[in-house]
């Protein structure tokens, strides 16, 4: 006989300040197999939420994905190119979302930058066009949107954090779905 168990959840989150406060109000544990099997269960989860340098000279570009995808991570904007070193190491980003063609520079220096800087976290690419994509992943990126493609974005950016995961060796913070 093959039994499959179901976890059941009803709860909810809070933000407050780095951290997520998730309170699971009932978990059911419920097998196929013996239907009457059902624990309830209360518990709280801490999850920190994920920090973000976005660089990215369009401001309407930038706002729009800023208030589409990322409203619930912290969000530190550079529109420029100019002084992003000092940015990245101002705080502890978890990733960063790169453009190609910025005043200032090109987003597949800024990656190259980052990382023989020690930055481990990840970083997702989102340019014009495929062809800057694939040299800002040449550059050590870690995923890539094509900005006429940004409903992807989400996916990238989980994609990415799942790569740095693996660099770090465990989970920093929790990208919302």
């Amino acid at each position: 006989m093959v039994c499959y168990f179901y976890q059941l959840f009803i709860g909810f989150c809070v933000i407050s300040g780095e951290e997520e406060q998730c309170t699971l109000v009932r978990s059911r544990f419920v097998s196929d197999c013996n239907p009457a099997n059902d624990t309830g269960v209360t518990r709280s989860m801490t999850h920190k939420r994920c920090t973000l340098l976005i660089v990215e000279d369009n401001s309407a570009f930038r706002q729009r994905i800023i208030h589409k995808y990322l409203t619930r991570c912290r969000v530190v904007e550079l529109p420029k190119a100019d002084h992003f070193t000092e940015v990245l190491n101002s705080e502890r980003f978890h990733g960063i979302l790169m453009d190609y063609e910025l005043p200032g520079g090109r987003g597949d220096t800024l990656v190259t930058s980052a990382r023989s800087s020690g930055f481990q976290g990840a970083i997702a690419g989102i340019s014009s066009s495929e062809y800057l994509n694939r040299k800002l992943l040449q550059a050590g990126a870690d995923a890539a949107v094509e900005k006429r493609h940004a409903y992807q974005l989400p996916g990238a950016i989980r994609y990415a954090l799942s790569i740095a995961e693996q660099r770090i060796g465990g989970r920093e913070c929790d990208f919302p779905e």
